[in-house]
């Protein structure tokens, strides 16, 4: 009798470890690539000249986003965003050292991430969760590295060692993933190292991003979240006359064959000069060395037999063109997935809205208030229609409201800014709130000549029709006969506004009806 209920018990046990396993293997994988203020319009599904093939393929096959709009258009706001399916002004690292819940949010370099916040990696806590590249959503304590100490000086290889374990570790640990790898807590240039490793390293991470999707098991769905240093700058051109071996531990020679060399690279690049200036060669550089990346990492998911049952993203934290302001502010967003059909969706979307959507797509049930973002599953699976009238966007003292055919940005200073600007000023006043004259040199400017390509800069109220003005050139806000839709759009705002922990003028004034 005892031997028949042990055989019995081994039976029950096989077949339950039989069906988890199943029930793991029928998760889909995510691939969350995230790439640096990468401009569509360079892309070729996107219309762009550049030959960008890999990632063309991937929009063939999947859902290429027409109005997807970067909440934040600054690294770190953006990429709390992409990983909390959150708006940036939700911080509790913002609201505790910088911004208490009674003042205006100023939103930029300063929307950390701090352990216990939830991200996509905690809410999928039952799947292998991976981490590659950059970070930008906080900083520990590294070892100090002098710039001009050379990449093999044996007395600092142990720093780049502990400084690279340093930063998986506080990854791990802040955003909730299992493991980290090749992780660049900020900006290349703004790194402890030595001068000569300031570029992008794009074939160590990929090296990375394939080592870990190998190290992958079919017993249980995984989670990477690979994020790429290009395009950002410095120039990819710079890159690729340094030494191929540079890495964030110094000279390596493990992911040199990863993908096509740099001597490759810079031929192809030749070969369709001569460019108009130093700028647009970079960025050609910088976008077929990032097509090269996509493409060997979706080849070992073909290869591992992992991509049926991956769904991979593929979005920009925001666009070059109007970094830092809550202008225009459309972004990359491609979307494969276990059976969704290829198609152009122009369904008005955000990336706050790209967590909640994965969520959906992998069967998790979560309560609504998790996230500010809501989910677009329906326009992946050939139901287009608008999940949302309208989508917000917040950067330094700026917000904004974004339908199909308008958008509304106001620009409100606390109190203390606002009491030294008069009508004569106000142009004095960047919407950081600093001056030409006073302040930090870097910031006594207007970051990315936003001034110069939007004439409506310095207006406080901005009101544009899309659908005739598309680039946002023509300020209505003062023009009578669109006075109902100005306080139509304000209404949007205040609605946003209400239910964010911050004030923001009159927009959350309580007597305001």
């Amino acid at each position: 009798m005892k031997s028949k209920t042990t055989a019995l018990f081994a039976a029950l046990f096989c077949f339950t470890m039989a069906a988890t396993s199943g029930q793991a293997a029928e998760q889909p994988n995510i691939l969350y690539l995230v790439v640096d203020d990468l401009n569509r319009g360079d892309l070729g599904c996107y219309g762009g000249t550049i030959p960008t093939p890999h990632i063309d393929q991937l929009a063939r096959e999947g859902v290429r986003f027409t109005s997807c709009y970067a909440t934040s258009a600054v690294c770190t706001p953006s990429r709390y965003n992409l990983l909390t399916g959150q708006y940036a002004s939700r911080s509790k690292w913002l609201r505790e050292n910088e911004c208490p819940d009674t003042t205006n949010a100023f939103i930029r370099w300063n929307t950390n991430l701090e352990p216990g916040d939830e991200t996509l990696a905690t809410f999928l806590n039952d799947y292998d969760t991976g981490y590659v590249g950059k970070w930008h959503n906080g900083l520990p304590v590294l070892r100090h590295i002098p710039a001009v100490s050379e990449p093999q000086d044996p007395e600092m290889a142990d720093h780049y060692i502990e400084n690279q374990k340093i930063a998986c570790r506080f990854v791990e640990k802040t955003a909730g993933f299992d493991e980290a790898r090749a992780v660049y807590l900020t900006n290349v240039s703004w790194l402890p190292l030595s001068q000569r490793l300031m570029t992008h390293h794009q074939h160590w991470l990929t090296y990375h991003a394939v080592s870990y999707l190998k190290s992958t098991t079919p017993s249980k769905p995984f989670l990477l979240y690979m994020a790429t240093t290009l395009p950002h700058l410095p120039s990819a051109m710079d890159a690729l006359n340094c030494d191929p071996r540079a890495s964030l531990l110094g000279y390596r020679d493990e992911h040199l064959n990863i993908q096509p060399s740099y001597a490759n690279l810079k031929e192809r690049v030749a070969q369709a000069g001569p460019f108009q200036d130093e700028e647009a060669e970079g960025s050609y550089a910088a976008t077929i060395w990032l097509d090269d990346a996509v493409g060997r990492i979706l080849q070992e998911l073909e290869e591992n037999g992992q991509a049926d049952n991956t769904i991979v993203v593929l979005v920009s934290d925001h666009e070059l063109h109007e970094k830092m302001t809550c202008n225009m502010g459309k972004t990359t967003l491609i979307i494969r997935a276990p059976g969704i059909k290829p198609a152009v969706v122009d369904t008005l979307v955000s990336t706050v809205d790209i967590v909640p959507t994965l969520m959906d797509l992998c069967g998790k049930k979560v309560a609504p208030e998790q996230f500010d973002g809501r989910s677009f599953s329906a326009a992946l699976h050939g139901n287009p229609a608008e999940i949302q009238d309208a989508v917000y966007q917040e950067i330094t003292y700026t917000r904004a409201v974004t339908t199909k055919q308008w958008k509304y940005i106001a620009t409100r200073f606390p109190e203390e800014i606002q009491a030294k600007i008069t009508p004569d000023n106000r142009r004095d006043f960047n919407q950081e709130g600093t001056t030409y004259s006073v302040g930090d040199s870097n910031l006594a400017r207007v970051r990315y000549n936003s001034d110069k390509k939007f004439p409506g800069y310095y207006d406080d109220d901005q009101l544009y029709n899309l659908t005739e003005d598309p680039n946002e050139q023509t300020n209505l806000a003062q023009k009578p006969e669109y006075a109902g839709v100005l306080a139509e759009m304000k209404k949007k705002l205040r609605t946003y506004s209400l239910d964010l922990p911050h004030q923001f003028a009159e927009f959350t004034d309580s007597d305001l009806q």
